[in-house]
């Protein structure tokens, strides 16, 4: 069985599965759950030909599980709000905000696709080819038109009853032409998104780098600031020093002056002098 698996990822990852009609299958979540452990658990629900996400931007984790199962990747046109998600999500068991999220994530591209695989459902019912139904849904999901996808089963796509045999034979080649074309589309997606992801890495490195540059220039800055404190310190330190070395000399050079000019009076001579002179 084909499932359409709506992913919600981050430190939980959850997961649902729909049928190929619409209807619910079950949901999983886990916390620091990697790519592997994810894919098993989407593919207990079935054979993934869609993962899709609740934002218009997928997720880097949602585009890596798409390109990982060769499958097709789909994204709303804009983010689910809130509302939205319960609505999708309206009688339908989740166990967490996680679960609800790609539960509507589910429904989102169920919805996107309906009108084609209703039209698929009736066509095969028409040809008595019911049982084939689900592989012709898979290949319209991954890009081929109705009427192709029901020519490679068999099937005369309406486009193709009213075809001469001639043409209808080239309609064969240029659906295989597409086919091929599709088969390679999804290996040169794989390679881009590893390209890619090269290239983040090699970008998240020279970030690092440029923020040890930048720590260190900040270090050594206040490094800096801390020397010159301390110089500064010092020669205001030996500034006041000198300032009262300069003080204690004047102060003695003052007191030997007053001690020349000011020597204690003798009395004695003064009164010798006195009497004698």
């Amino acid at each position: 069985m084909y499932v359409i698996v709506g992913v919600d990822p981050g430190t939980t990852i959850a997961i649902a599965a729909l049928d190929l009609s619409g209807n619910f299958i079950g949901t999983w979540s886990g916390r620091d759950a990697g790519k592997e452990r994810t894919m098993e658990q989407a593919r207990r629900f079935g054979i993934p030909c869609i993962f899709a996400a609740d934002v218009a931007r997928a997720p880097e984790t949602v585009a890596k599980l798409a390109a990982y199962a060769n499958t097709r990747l789909y994204s709303p046109p804009r983010d689910l709000g809130q509302r939205e998600k319960l609505e999708l999500a309206r009688g339908t068991p989740y166990s967490n905000s996680h679960e609800l999220d790609a539960i509507a994530a589910a429904f989102k591209a169920y919805h996107h696709f309906e009108n084609k695989l209703r039209l698929i459902d009736r066509a095969m019912a028409e040809r008595g080819l019911e049982e084939k139904a689900e592989e012709v849904k898979r290949l319209a999901i991954g890009g081929l038109a109705v009427h192709q996808a029901l020519l490679l089963f068999g099937g005369k796509g309406e486009k193709e009853e009213a075809l001469p045999p001639a043409r209808r034979e080239e309609s064969k080649r240029d659906l295989l032409s597409e086919l091929l074309s599709l088969a390679r589309s999804n290996p040169e997606l794989r390679k881009a998104i590893e390209r890619l992801e090269r290239e983040r890495s090699e970008l998240g490195e020279r970030v690092r780098e440029l923020e040890r540059g930048t720590a260190a220039r900040i270090m050594r800055d206040r490094e800096l600031r801390h020397r010159d404190r301390i110089i500064s310190s010092l020669r205001e330190l030996l500034s006041r020093r000198g300032r009262k070395k300069e003080k204690k000399r004047g102060a003695r050079k003052d007191l030997k002056g007053f001690s020349d000019k000011e020597k204690p009076v003798d009395l004695e001579a003064l009164i010798h002098r006195y009497r004698y002179d």
